[in-house]
């Protein structure tokens, strides 16, 4: 199944507007790609967000689905068989906004058109 010169063992993690999802991927040049392992760790934004604490917790849940990688989802793999291969790249996405947006219902009246 592993053929390490055209198939890439990949880390890949986005970062979404309620959760840090990292997983293990297998890059081929002739397949699409597979996924190995994945995991999801859930947050919460406060009603108003500083961006000090924001980001300190983003790191801490990126760091916490870094370690899921290490600790379950390399081990995993490994017990399926694909003992060999290493992480060869990584990949980050920032798929959040970063902001949080209030709707307010307005409501006009005039007795002349407008």
């Amino acid at each position: 199944m592993w053929n390490s010169r055209e198939e890439t063992l990949c880390a890949i993690c986005d970062v979404g507007s309620a959760t840090v999802s990292a997983g293990l991927v297998i890059f081929s040049k002739e397949k699409k790609p597979t996924i190995l392992w994945t995991t999801r760790v859930p947050f919460s934004i406060a009603e108003t967000p500083n961006q000090k604490h924001l980001e300190a917790v983003m790191f801490e849940l990126l760091e916490s689905a870094f370690n899921q990688i290490v600790t379950t989802g390399l081990p995993f793999i490994h017990s399926q068989g694909i003992r060999e291969k290493k992480v060869e790249k990584v990949f980050l996405t920032l798929a959040s906004p970063w902001f949080s947006a209030k709707a307010s219902a307005v409501s006009i009246a005039k007795d002349e058109p407008f």
